[in-house]
């Protein structure tokens, strides 16, 4: 593996958590969800050779999060699992060098709205 490089943080697409409601009222998620790394180059990715990456394919991730919806709105708290992303190559057949894209689990990002 080489060429590593971080690009950023992420949201990802999957809802890990959701609290809706009318208002007024607080809306409340929490607990602890499992979210996975995941890698999209096959070759010799070592689970651990990321910043930050638990060293395995999978990890438990704390969750709290709060939105107070006023009084006749509906309101929606939506989590997702946020992702440290990198790019790098792997060594494929002779020297072909095969790129991909690691995504981290290292927290959460959430999305409030009342409407």
């Amino acid at each position: 593996m080489s060429d590593v490089s971080y690009t950023g943080e992420r949201c990802g697409a999957r809802v890990i958590r959701e609290a809706t409601g009318t208002g007024p009222v607080t809306l409340t998620v929490g607990g602890e969800v499992s979210a996975g790394a995941s890698y999209s180059a096959e070759g010799p990715v070592t689970p651990g050779a990321f910043e930050g990456d638990p060293g395995s394919r999978r990890r438990s991730i704390p969750v709290s999060a709060s939105h107070q919806v006023p009084s006749g709105k509906f309101g929606r708290l939506v989590v997702r699992s946020l992702y440290d992303v990198y790019r790098y190559r792997v060594s494929g057949d002779g020297a072909r060098r095969v790129p991909g894209t690691a995504a981290i689990p290292v927290g959460y990002c959430y999305e409030e709205k009342a409407s």
